[in-house]
């Protein structure tokens, strides 16, 4: 298992050693944290808003 050099996340191997998330960029590697991140955010805002 290799780890994020900078938040110490889990990140798959091959994956240059920064996840998603400390990188800035929804489509580096193959984590999913970024892009999981956002789903969850826009699920929630969602949730928020009243039904139209």
């Amino acid at each position: 298992m290799t780890y994020c050099k900078s938040c110490s996340a889990p990140i798959p191997r091959g994956q240059r050693g920064l996840c998603s998330m400390c990188m800035g960029d929804i489509d580096h590697g193959s984590d999913g944290y970024y892009r999981r991140e956002v789903e969850d955010h826009e699920r929630q805002q969602q949730e928020r808003e009243p039904g139209e």
